[in-house]
């Protein structure tokens, strides 16, 4: 049972490796009958007898090789020879073809292609007198009449075409080409006529030719029979732009084309492949007809929208235009109708002319007669529209240079009138004429322009030149005229006047000032009258400049030399000044800005001077260069003052000359100044000069020399704006005492002669100071007081101070230090011995001092010198002696007072004399509340009433008590008096 069971088995199984042999055999024995030259040579003639079915031509291949496992094809110098002549170029013909399969039949024509790449492919169709052309009759088998056999039916992923070439009869169309997602397909009908129904459909297609990339979408079904291709639909797209096209084309001896579309065109693809970059943007609707009958034969017309439409040149820019309009073209003009759009802020309606604009006849390659040449000329346009609400500042803009500062006024005008375009060959050299009229509205802003008036001039692109007839334009209380040319070799009269300087604030805010309205105040006239020369990129203004009766409003200057941190200090307000006249000769440039003979005159002051300055683009950059040369006559000094945000207690009047250079944050400044007839602090001088020197950080005074009534002090100061450092020598010499009014009052007069000698150096935090004042010959009330002597020596931070009087009798002296830091703490001794009262006594005592009046003693002052309040004096007199109408009275014992926080503190006070005593102490309040509290008591002999005015006879003597309270403003007293006779 066993071996009956697997007996089959064992058959089985050889059966099933009998038929796994015989399969492998097969496919083995396939594959090498694939791969063999037989097999290579009959798909190659199935190839070449597919092709001439199709195609109805004679084939030639050269090359032909595949891969099975990768799909791929390769075919070498494919050539296809129609109805041409022999000699001729034949049909069709293809250096190198790569094909990428995805479904394949060889039995088949339902073709799957994934990639396709052809090498110089050329077709060349050629058109024979009778309609007839070289292209072959497919070899197609139609069952019945009317009925198709299709051709083939293709669907490739990829195609890419490069060095193609189609040849219509001679006319030479070079072509590269990619697509993606191509389909096409081809059916043929024999019956009634031999026709070709095609359809062809692309995806993203770019197409390469004569210099411009056309990146597009595709798609069109089409009939072709003898003499007549007619397009049912043809769709076609690439961005913004899309056209959808109906038509047919008969006789192809002398095509006529008659069709109907409508297209949205971007312009600025149509310009790119127009090669007219001036279109920059828009979108252009277009609907119509057209009709083709030969090559001097036809016409289109229409109605087209523009929307959003951009134009550029050098001497044009127009943007945000819309339009619509009817339009015509034929061989020789193209010509716009009904024209009506806005732009430039107004509205604008007219028509428009281009005659010679194909300058050739069409060179289509169809006709197979001579072709005609139409003599050469060139194109001629012409533009006339009326205008209406166009705003003159975006007129000026759309003609003038970008970097033009007209541009960046503020005008705020409408135009109305003609406006005219002219032009022979390109539209760049366009003559373009106005002829219009502005309107302003009745309220303006300081900061607009309203201008009122009229404008006719011409403007030549090919030259880039404006020739005016006439602008004439005014504002609330300004008027502008101008009559000339302005361009290569060219000027134009210009002429301003204005009585309100305010309105010219737009105009310098165009001109690069950066600041805000004019600081000046016109009570009488301004003009200008000039020329404006050069061209509109560069244009160059000069001319004289005059004004009369009129202020300016200046703040202080906050001009910084060298490396200075700018003040952080509140700005003064403006000073008023009034002018009585200024006359200049000014120019302008975008690169530089200059005034000369500059005249300004404040009744007897005048000055004169210069100024030149770099500009960037029209405009003055921080690091403009500028030179500014100024001469002062006869200038008070209050005004410069006030001019700069300074107040000294200097009068007189300023003679000087000054130069500036440098730029605007960093001006070096040299020159002469001179102040005569003024007062410093209230005393009258005659004259102070230095010349000026200011470098980067550094400040220089040289050659100083100041003169008051025979004294002198000459010398030479730097200062480091920087660094605060400093250096300084200076001397006087033959200052008269008396000639100083604050030493000289009604009751107390000093007399003498003053020098001094100073030398310093370091910073303001640590200086070095050595300084000597002597007077010789002092005089109190004409008496003699001896002579001074004072020195200054600093050590370090601190200044030792040391003075000394002498004289036959008496002596004074001052010993001490100052610190120079913080608050100046100081501690200064001062001695007198011997020292005579009588000048002092005798001016609140005239007549009544009959002997010799001494004091000596020591007085100590200790405390911050920039704090007065917070000063301590301590005085302790050891000798006071007068005698009054013969009355001695003298100290008996020290007399102690001092001084602190503005208190004066009497510690201890005892005056005796003949039969006389009196002592005393007490306080009183120098600030403040000024509160004092006295406390006095004694004897006084009465014959000193006696002494004191012989009218008055009285003897005995009187003992007394006295406080006294209160105020200074206000003292309250209590008396206690006791009367005894004379024993």
């Amino acid at each position: 049972m066993t071996e009956q069971t697997f007996k089959p088995k064992r058959r089985s199984r050889r059966l099933r490796l009998a038929i796994s042999i015989t399969l492998l055999a097969a496919v083995v024995a396939l594959a090498a009958y694939l791969q063999s030259n037989a097999f290579h040579q009959r798909v190659r003639r199935e190839l070449i007898a597919q092709l001439e079915k199709v195609t109805g031509g004679k084939v030639e291949l050269r090359h032909f090789t595949w891969s099975f496992s990768k799909l791929h094809f390769e075919i070498d110098d494919l050539t296809i020879h129609g109805l041409e002549q022999a000699g001729d170029v034949p049909y069709a013909h293809l250096d190198r073809a790569e094909v990428s399969v995805k479904i394949i039949s060889l039995l088949r024509r339902n073709l799957g292609l994934r990639e396709v790449t052809l090498q110089h492919p050329v077709i060349h169709l050629m058109v024979y007198p009778d309609g007839t052309t070289n292209q072959p009759r497919p070899r197609m088998t139609v069952t019945s009449a009317g009925s198709s056999e299709r051709m083939f039916d293709v669907h490739v992923d990829k195609l890419l075409v490069t060095d193609g070439l189609l040849l219509l009869n001679d006319k030479r169309l070079p072509f590269d080409m990619s697509a993606n997602s191509v389909g096409a397909t081809m059916a043929y009908t024999v019956n009634p006529q031999a026709t070709f129904a095609g359809r062809i459909q692309t995806g993203d297609l770019e197409l390469k030719g004569a210099g411009n990339v056309i990146l597009s979408q595709a798609e069109t079904s089409f009939t072709l029979s003898k003499n007549k291709l007619a397009i049912s639909s043809l769709r076609w797209s690439s961005g913004k732009s899309k056209l959808e096209a109906s038509g047919e084309i008969s006789d192809f001896t002398n095509p006529r084309l008659e069709g109907k579309y409508n297209a949205t065109l971007e312009l600025v693809r149509v310009g790119a492949l127009l090669g007219e970059r001036e279109l920059r943007d828009g979108v252009v609707d277009m609907s119509g007809t057209m009709r083709y009958i030969s090559s001097e034969d036809f016409f289109s017309s229409g109605k087209l929208t523009l929307t959003d439409g951009a134009y550029s040149t050098p001497g044009l820019r127009l943007s945000a235009v819309a339009a619509s309009s009817e339009y015509t073209v034929d061989i020789d003009r193209i010509t716009l109708t009904k024209i009506s759009g806005h732009g430039l802020g107004g509205n604008f309606a007219g028509t428009a002319s281009l005659a010679h604009w194909t300058r050739l006849a069409p060179k289509t390659g169809i006709s197979a007669g001579n072709r005609k040449q139409i003599a050469l000329k060139q194109q001629e346009g012409s533009i006339q529209l009326s205008v209406s609400g166009v705003q003159l500042a975006a007129g000026l803009r759309a003609i003038l240079p970008a970097t033009n500062p007209l541009n960046r006024l503020r005008i705020i005008s409408a135009c109305e009138g003609k406006v005219t375009v002219r032009w022979k060959g390109s539209p760049l050299d366009a003559d373009t004429e106005l002829d219009l009229r502005a309107q302003a509205p009745a309220f303006a802003s300081p900061l607009e322009l309203p201008l009122t008036g009229s404008i006719q001039a011409i403007y030549h692109g090919s030259s880039q030149r404006i020739d005016v007839a006439g602008i004439n334009l005014a504002a609330r209380t300004t008027r502008l005229n101008a009559t000339g040319a302005i361009g290569a070799r060219s000027q134009m009269r210009v002429s301003l006047n204005t009585s309100d300087l305010s309105e010219l604030t737009p105009v310098m805010q165009a001109l690069g000032s950066s600041e805000g309205p004019l600081p000046a105040i016109l009570h009488g006239q301004a003009s200008f009258n000039g020329t404006l020369s050069g061209t509109l990129a560069a244009p160059n203004l000069s001319g004289h400049l005059q004004a009369t009766d009129f202020d300016t409003l200046l703040a202080p200057l906050n001009v910084r030399f060298g490396n200075q941190v700018a003040s952080t200090t509140q700005i003064a307000p403006p000073h008023r000044l009034h002018w009585d006249s200024l006359v200049a000769d000014v120019a302008y440039s975008p690169t530089s800005a200059w005034a000369k003979n500059v005249v300004v005159k404040r009744g007897k002051a005048q000055i004169t001077g210069s100024e030149i300055a770099g500009l960037i683009d029209g405009q003055l950059d921080p690091q403009s260069p500028l030179e500014i040369r100024m001469a002062l006559r006869d200038t008070d000094l209050a005004d410069l003052q006030a001019l700069f945000g300074v107040e000294y207690p200097v009068t007189g009047n300023f003679t000087g000359k000054l130069t500036l250079t440098g730029t605007k944050e960093n001006l070096n400044a040299s020159g002469h100044l001179q102040l005569a007839g003024g007062s410093i602090y209230g005393e009258a001088y005659r004259s102070l000069s230095a010349d000026l020197q200011l470098q980067g950080n550094d400040a220089a005074f040289r050659n100083i020399l100041f003169r008051q009534n025979g004294g002198r002090i000459t010398g030479d100061s730097n200062y480091n704006f920087a660094t605060e450092a400093f250096i300084f020598n200076l001397t006087g010499s033959k200052f008269d005492l008396a000639h100083i009014s604050r030493l000289q009052n009604g009751k107390m007069s000093l007399g003498g002669q003053a020098e001094f000698s100073a030398t310093g150096s370091g910073t303001i935090a640590q200086p070095m100071v050595n300084a000597r004042f002597s007077i010789t010959g002092l005089t109190l009330n004409g008496e003699e007081a001896g002579d001074v002597l004072a020195t200054a020596v600093t050590h370090g931070s601190n200044l030792h101070l040391e003075a000394r009087s002498n004289n036959q009798l008496a002596s004074a002296n001052l010993t001490g230090d100052v610190s120079l830091r913080g608050d100046l703490p100081a501690e200064l001794h001062f001695g007198l011995t011997r020292m005579d009262l009588d000048p002092l006594l005798r001016v609140y005592l005239p007549g009544k001092v009959t002997g010799r009046s001494l004091v000596s003693g020591k007085f100590l002052l200790r405390g911050p010198l920039r704090r007065p309040r917070d000063i301590i004096v301590s005085a302790d007199v050891d000798q006071f002696s007068v005698e009054v109408q013969n009355v001695k009275l003298q100290n008996d014992g020290p007399f102690r007072f001092s001084l602190s926080r503005e208190v004066v503190s009497i510690e201890q006070m005892r005056i005796v004399g003949t039969d006389t005593e009196i002592t005393g102490t007490g306080k009183v309040e120098l600030a403040g509340a000024k509160k004092i509290d006295l406390h006095g008591n004694g004897h006084v002999n009465l014959a000193l009433l006696h002494n004191l005015n012989p009218n008055v006879t009285s003897s005995g003597q009187v003992t007394f008590t006295m406080n006294a309270t209160g105020t200074l403003n206000q003292p309250t007293f209590a008396l206690q008096m006791w009367l005894h006779a004379r024993k």
